[in-house]
């Protein structure tokens, strides 16, 4: 069934994984104008995580309904073989795939804006010094928002986040980075009314508890 023009647009800034494999940043994070009405954009990200004996290659068909769209500097976008491969899906599902270079390019019009943490935990501090420098034109900050040019438009992240001074590891990265606002989202936009990050936490205590039932039942 070919998407609709009236569902709900999500576009994906950078995350922690440099190069996309099958369940890497590419398929995870998306954007697009989905078929159906306005709805959630917690539903497309948290499904794309499966479970069970679900092959990696089912999970992105089953979520290529959708155009797709992902932000990021050049040097971490996804190998091409899994662009072809979502491609060729996109093409019988009426989805669109798009990998871009320029955040306020990808932001334009859109829903919702959704993106992680740039370094995984525990990782050295001159990988986040060289990690920041090169994903800070990604922070998704109020001017980022504006540039979506729609007032209701929300902001979500997988957590935990690096928006603010109040814990260790965030404080030593900001300090030792210089990024004092937040690393890849700022304070302002994590505690303003358009963060949505809590409900889709939700949801996905709920898919969770789903995916042990699916798992423990006879």
């Amino acid at each position: 069934m070919p998407s609709s023009e009236t569902g709900p647009r999500v576009v994906a800034v950078p995350e922690a994984v440099g190069r996309s494999t099958l369940g890497g940043p590419l398929l995870r994070l998306g954007a697009g104008r989905c078929r159906g009405s306005r709805q959630s954009a917690a539903a497309p990200a948290a499904s794309l995580a499966g479970a069970g004996s679900v092959s990696p290659v089912r999970r992105l068909y089953r979520n290529l309904y959708c155009p797709r769209d992902l932000a990021g500097p050049a040097e971490l976008h996804p190998p091409k073989d899994v662009v072809q491969l979502a491609e060729d899906i996109a093409g019988r599902t009426g989805a669109r795939i798009t990998v871009a270079e320029d955040p306020a390019q990808a932001v334009t019009g859109v829903d919702f804006i959704h993106t992680d943490v740039w370094v995984s935990m525990g990782k050295a501090k001159d990988v986040w010094t060289e990690r920041v420098k090169f994903l800070a034109p990604y922070q998704v900050n109020a001017d980022l928002l504006r540039q979506a040019r729609n007032p209701a438009v929300k902001f979500m992240h997988c957590l935990p986040a690096f928006h603010d001074p109040n814990t260790t590891v965030g404080r030593e990265i900001m300090e030792h980075t210089g990024m004092t606002s937040g690393l890849e989202v700022t304070g302002e936009v994590f505690g303003s009314p358009a963060s949505i990050v809590f409900d889709q936490a939700e949801n996905r205590l709920h898919t969770i508890k789903a995916v042990i039932v699916a798992t423990l039942g006879g």
